[in-house]
């Protein structure tokens, strides 16, 4: 009987195979990564050394098992890998980094520049030009040495610094002394903030370090010394260079809009002092082309590709140069994860293709892809690195597949008939709008989950504003290329770089005008996002209108999202009300809730975010999307200065101030509270004057405005601010906003009895004389006082303090909540203990 060779597996089978490996690989590590991170030391978590030894035993018993466990113990051992991988770089400190040698305060510090100061670009439009903001620049320093009284101490490790007035004289590789103030980074003090433990612990940095001015940094060289210095410097020099080269292409002509496009699309710089148009690039689903990206470097190893066949067909010597040309711009454009990340990615596959190895992308993409995470685990979690590799291996995967669902690929003859101009046009057309519908198909549901926006608008916006796009990156390439030997390419390009980039800022301005192009949706869990997208793949790859399982995955995700607009916010059945206070410095930001409704009450100024705000990141963190009433309390900066930018992702509909805002802005209308109102009726936001006797209405139940009266006519802002009394089962709830004497004794003679349970302390804890009083007499069984540092821990407060209220600063215990219950309990608590 002849023995049976086993078949050959077919090249689909040995690729799809090889898919698997990789895609199992990746689950595997990721899985470690996040196991890890939940286990902290303090919850039970192990060390490194024992993961890894976990690690190399399960790879032990890989070799001597059969086939099927040997599989399952090297995804364990990949999975452990990635669990000691998270806890060496995340809960495990080297000795002699600085931040384990130095606490906070004042430190002197020895060590290299890593780069050259630069100015820290304040936001200045719209009610920012009202900031008040000294100037200020900031470079970062590789520490080798701590000085203090004993001596000397090596020391590893990183510092942010940040030097007030001017900058110092020094440049990128040179050997400095610097003393400041340490600050190490904070847990965060708002739910949804991200923590910049980890983000520091990853990059290598030990903390923040401020300056008073350019004396306190000490050249300790004339000039950068050592390899490391000199590559540094001549970066940094290479950097600056390319910048000039940009800037001379974007001329001094060119309006701000122009110019912080310009700054993006080509050196990925971000330009806080317009946030208006990369807002609306955001909303319409085109913030990938503001910070650079795989799209940015494809187009960019297209130019390079051109000009290195203009001199004829070169074989493999093409990957080579491009990949050269590719690196460099990667190295000249600041080193942000996107661009780091894209490039890595491009050069991975480049490498790939000048090898001459028939490699299958998608398998190479998710090799990649767990390298990313190796370098930066916390990657994993960020929408950048989920929509740069998801969408790169989805197109892999399906780009073509789902572009000859949509469009009847041609008969193929095997005559080589060249096409017509049109045919190549309308091929391109068809190319882009396949692959934009496939990736907000798929895309849509991540973006919704983690910003809480869907944009309907952005095929549009593709197809429209991304052929201007490219033709921008091609002139912007070819001048920065050209510029750098001859700068009087960058000159000559600056009208038609100006006019390209004012003609993409026009369109997305008008697509975002559009009805519906973009619409904010309310925080979706995890779960529902793995449905949707798992409900996309399944369309785009294997759906059809018959298909049963597409229509079930469509209407048990489209009937959880229903079920997310009615419920989000809603308290739970039991609870009548509910008051978060909001950690926002020295300013104050409440949501209250009552049923399915939210208010903001007083909008403090935050510094700038992400895509959102991060007031409006930490309200969707609670549950909350929607606040369609605003009080704000009275006309100071520190109270609605951060309205502007939530009106429009909180769905903003009406604002409610006392006379006192109104008067002002009429006697000042140069300054922010006549700005603000502008704004508001520019908007259509309806704004209303409210005084005492008045009510507001939440949910089912109300707030009565107990002050100002319409009569008052105190000298004081802060008299004139808005006090609301909100009666509930569990006991009173009394805001009280910035009110001092003249208003405090008002409201005790018109409500002589007023004792409420929650008490918001006046003018954030401010220590007037008739605020104690006010707050002893009250007798409260929770205190809410929004402050931050300056007002910590002040004695006078002792007698209140004595009585044993439940104490809340926002300044030490972050974000703190109370409840009140329709049984009459009373529950509270805070971020931080």
């Amino acid at each position: 009987m002849d023995r049976q060779t086993p078949a050959t597996p077919a090249p689909r089978d040995r690729i799809n195979a090889a898919r698997l490996r990789a895609l199992l690989a990746w689950i595997a590590f990721a899985g470690g990564l996040a196991l890890a991170r939940g286990l902290t030391p303090e919850a039970g978590g192990v060390g490194s050394g024992v993961l890894f030894g976990a690690a190399v035993v399960f790879g032990a018993i890989a070799l001597v098992v059969p086939r099927v466990f040997c599989r399952v113990c090297v995804l364990g051992a990949i999975a452990l890998l990635g669990a000691g991988w998270w806890t060496m770089r995340f809960h495990e400190m080297p000795t002699h980094h600085i931040a384990r040698l130095a606490s906070d305060g004042l430190v002197t510090v020895e060590g290299t520049l890593l780069d050259s100061p630069r100015a820290i670009v304040r936001p200045r439009d719209g009610i920012d030009t009202f900031r008040r903001a000294s100037p200020a620049y900031r470079f970062n320093i590789e520490v080798d040495t701590l000085v203090h009284d004993a001596g000397r101490d090596a020391a590893t490790g990183q510092l942010w610094v940040v030097c007030a007035n001017q900058p110092p004289d020094v440049g990128a590789g040179r050997r400095v002394r610097i003393t400041g103030i340490l600050r190490a980074p904070e847990a965060p003090l708002n739910p949804g903030e991200q923590d910049l433990r980890l983000f520091a612990r990853q990059q290598g940095f030990g903390g923040l370090l401020t300056l008073s001015g350019p004396p306190l940094v000490i050249p300790l060289d004339d000039q950068p010394t050592g390899l490391m210095g000199r590559t540094r410097a001549a970066i940094d020099a290479l950097r600056q260079r390319a910048r000039s080269v940009v800037l001379r292409g974007v001329g001094d002509d060119a309006s701000p809009q122009a110019r912080s496009l310009l700054l993006g699309l080509v050196l990925g710089e971000v330009d806080e002092g317009t946030r208006g148009v990369r807002d609306a690039f955001a909303r319409t689903g085109l913030a990938h082309v503001l910070s650079i990206s795989g799209f940015h470097l494809a187009v960019m190893a297209l130019v390079a590709l051109t000009v290195v066949r203009l001199g004829g067909d070169h074989g493999r010597l093409e990957p080579l140069v491009v990949g050269v040309l590719v690196l460099l711009y990667a190295l000249i454009v600041p080193p942000a994860s996107p661009i780091v990340r894209s490039a890595a990615m491009v050069l991975a596959i480049l490498a790939g293709e000048a090898f001459g190895r028939r490699h299958d992308r998608l398998t190479l993409l998710l090799w990649i892809a767990l390298a990313l995470l190796v370098w930066k685990p916390l990657d994993l979690w960020a929408i950048g690195y989920q929509l740069s590799v998801g969408l790169t291996a989805l197109l892999f995967w399906a780009g073509r597949d789902f572009h000859h669902r949509l469009f009847t690929p041609p008969i193929r003859t095997g005559l080589d008939v060249p096409l017509s101009p049109w045919h190549g046009l309308l091929s391109g057309v068809r190319s882009l709008f396949a692959a934009s519908v496939l990736c907000s198909l798929v895309s849509a549901p991540i973006v919704m989950g983690h910003v809480g926006l869907l944009s309907p608008g952005g095929v549009l916006a593709t197809l429209l504003v991304t052929p201007v796009i490219v033709l921008v990156l091609w002139v912007a390439y070819i001048a920065l290329i050209a510029g750098m030997v001859i700068p009087g390419v960058a000159d000559a390009s600056a009208w038609l770089l100006g006019l390209l980039a004012d003609l993409a800022a026009i369109l997305v301005r008008w697509i975002d005008t559009l009805p519906f192009s973009s619409l904010r949706v309310p925080p979706m869990p995890v779960a529902w996002v793995v449905c949707a997208t798992a409900c996309g793949l399944w369309w785009v790859r294997r759906g059809t209108r018959k298909d049963p399982v597409a229509w079930s995955l469509t209407l048990v995700t489209l009937g959880w999202f229903m079920l997310g607009v009615l419920y989000a916010q809603r308290l739970p059945p039991g609870v009548a009300a509910r008051l978060d206070m909001l950690s926002v410095g020295d300013g104050t930001c409440h949501i209250l809730r009552a049923g399915d409704e939210a208010l903001l009450w007083d909008c403090a100024p935050s510094p700038p975010g992400g895509v959102l705000p991060p007031i409006v990141q930490n309200a969707r963190a609670l549950g909350v999307w929607r606040t369609p009433t605003v009080v704000i309390t009275h006309p100071d900066f520190d109270h609605f200065g951060g309205l502007p930018e939530v009106l429009e992702p909180l769905g903003v509909r009406r604002v409610i101030v006392p006379q006192r805002f109104i008067d002002q802005a009429r006697d000042e209308p140069r300054q922010a509270a006549a700005w603000l109102l502008g704004f508001l009726e520019s908007r259509g936001v309806e704004v209303r004057a409210i005084a005492r006797g008045e009510t507001i209405s939440l949910g089912r139940t109300t707030l009565e405005v107990l002050s100002p009266p319409d009569e008052a006519a105190w000298p004081l802002d802060n008299d004139h601010s808005i006090m609301a009394r909100l009666a509930t089962p569990a006991g009173d709830l009394l805001l009280t906003g910035d009110v001092q004497e003249h208003a405090i004794d008002e409201m005790a003679r018109a409500h002589p009895g007023l004792a409420p349970r929650v008490l918001e302390l006046p003018h954030h804890g401010s220590t007037l004389p008739r605020s104690i009083e006010f707050g002893v007499a009250s007798r409260p069984r929770v205190v809410l006082q929004s402050t931050g540092p300056s007002r910590l821990d002040d004695s006078r407060w002792s007698p209140l303090h004595a009585l044993g209220p439940a104490w809340y600063t926002s300044a030490r215990h972050g974000w703190s909540w109370v409840e009140f219950h329709r049984d009459g309990r009373l529950r509270h608590g805070s971020m931080h203990p």
